[in-house]
């Protein structure tokens, strides 16, 4: 939803005043209508990134979720370099092939800044990943939580006057042991001491066999995430009920379900199935869901040799 008339919302998106959904700046209430592009910033050129924003753009979508670093996980290559060959770090850890999370790539990081531009200029809310934790948690280890709260700090200078942010930790972060949480929310703390404008949330594991989740399930989190991720491969009414009635109140939205062309879904991604939890998560209160296309997440024809994404993007579930 967007402003009087539609025009465009003023960011950084904030808390409503009951506690349960965003608003912009103006106060105007703000429902996310996502789309998961995880890969863009590996694995696009300038040029593709915008034709895919302004696809979506057409396509009535105001939100994307985009992973700052990116490596086999989420598509990109093992070493994290874009699809043509920066590098997010310049140097090592001492006899290891491990990046040094303290010598950030200026090469890189303008890169990843132009494409965050061009979402600004299409009026999407990104919702960034800082390091993913699907590639980058082995890394966040070897690093330790010093090097990993000075990457965040060296986030928080960069990107607290990008106004259309929300900081999105984790991705399928399924091994929440103290030891993991220690360098995971070293990050988002680092961020923080240089950046107050922009929320927090955090997005854990769960599989087809396992019960929802949501952000405000781990207590390591509760002092850094403003808003609630639920993630689940079963009715989704069920976990935003759960987020709805969190307390004290805290906007939930449907980070991740069933994927468009991923059949890992209890209920299949059918076009049908797909409105089907798109209109239990509103239904019961949510600020918003999260679409995903198993083509234009990774944007990789090695994980997807079938088709190109080219080729998925006016699909069923998008439209």
């Amino acid at each position: 939803m967007a402003g009087p008339l539609g025009a465009e919302p003023v960011f950084p998106v904030k808390i409503g005043p009951t506690g349960r959904y965003l608003v912009d700046q103006n106060g105007v209430p703000f429902l996310i209508a996502g789309e998961s592009p995880q890969a863009m910033i590996g694995n696009l050129s300038e040029a593709e990134a915008e034709m895919f924003l302004a696809n979506r753009k057409a396509h009535g979508f105001n939100t994307v979720l985009i992973d700052l670093l990116c490596a086999t996980y989420t598509g990109c290559r093992d070493d994290g370099s874009t699809f043509d060959g920066i590098l997010p770090f310049t140097q090592q850890l001492s006899s290891t092939s491990v990046p040094d999370l303290t010598t950030p790539n200026e090469a890189y990081f303008a890169r990843a800044d132009r494409i965050l531009a061009l979402a600004a200029q299409y009026g999407f809310l990104v919702l960034l990943d800082p390091a993913e934790t699907g590639s980058w948690l082995s890394v966040l280890r070897a690093n330790g939580a010093d090097r990993a709260r000075q990457f965040g700090r060296y986030l928080g200078q960069r990107y607290a006057n990008v106004a259309h942010l929300v900081w999105f930790h984790g991705n399928d972060y399924g091994d929440t042991s103290e030891e993991n949480d220690e360098v995971v929310t070293a990050v988002a703390l680092g961020i923080k001491e240089f950046d107050t404008r922009h929320l927090h949330t955090v997005l854990f594991n769960t599989s087809f066999d396992s019960p929802p989740v949501l952000s405000t399930d781990n207590p390591r989190w509760l002092s850094i995430v403003d808003l609630n991720a639920a993630y689940t491969y079963h009715a989704t009414h069920e976990v935003a009920l759960r987020g709805y009635d969190y307390a004290p109140p805290m906007p939930v939205f449907l980070a991740e379900s069933g994927y468009e062309f991923e059949d890992i879904a209890v209920l299949g991604t059918a076009p049908r199935n797909l409105r089907a939890q798109e209109y239990w998560t509103l239904l019961s209160g949510a600020s918003g869901q999260v679409y995903g296309n198993r083509y234009t997440w990774p944007f990789s024809l090695t994980r997807n040799p079938d088709q190109s994404w080219q080729d998925r993007l006016d699909t069923p579930g998008a439209v």
